[in-house]
């Protein structure tokens, strides 16, 4: 009976038992058992003949014919995560930018623009009153997510006959101009 061995090697990768290496030996025309390897960080994509994953890729499907011995390599991706921005009631949003696993994305330094309002940063929710992350700063989450503009209203006064509306507070408010001969206070 004819028998050969094949290497599965995980590379940066652990099979179930934590080992990166598993050999099988198998008859002519027996397939290989084996599950696939994990890697923090990083997605399976396949068997191949070579290291670099420039060789041939092995699956279930493929038929190989082996003459002695053979290492198949695991070829990974890293996983990558979406970082879209949100102008949110504004325009000009930066385009959207990829996040590699573990490592630290700087955000773009573009700021968007609204009209009567001051952009405060970027939060995950569109209905944040304050900044989680600055133009320019870092995220480091290792998930995908949209960043949404914050924006504070630029206080703005109208002035209606001694009175004055405050944007802010959404408000008139009465503005004491003089006192009268007579001891009252007129507005």
């Amino acid at each position: 009976i004819v028998t050969y061995k094949i290497t599965f090697d995980a590379g940066s990768g652990k099979f179930s038992d934590s080992s990166s290496k598993v050999v099988q030996t198998l008859k002519k025309g027996e397939t290989p058992s084996i599950s696939n390897p994990t890697r923090e960080g990083y997605t399976f994509v396949g068997w191949n003949t070579k290291s670099d994953g420039s060789g041939q890729f092995v699956t279930s499907d493929t038929t190989v014919v082996f003459f002695g011995e053979q290492t198949l390599y695991a070829i990974w991706e890293q996983i990558t995560y979406q970082v879209n921005y949100n102008a949110n009631g504004g325009s000009n949003a930066p385009s959207s930018q990829t996040k590699i696993y573990d490592q630290t994305l700087v955000l773009s330094s573009t700021e968007p623009t609204r009209s009567g309002y001051t952009f405060l940063g970027w939060s995950t929710s569109s209905t944040a009153t304050s900044a989680t992350f600055s133009a320019g700063g870092n995220y480091t989450s290792n998930v995908s997510t949209t960043l949404y503009a914050v924006w504070k209203i630029n206080k703005l006064y109208l002035y209606n006959y001694g009175n004055t509306y405050d944007s802010v507070t959404g408000g008139w408010v009465v503005v004491q101009s003089s006192t009268s001969s007579s001891g009252y206070t007129t507005a």
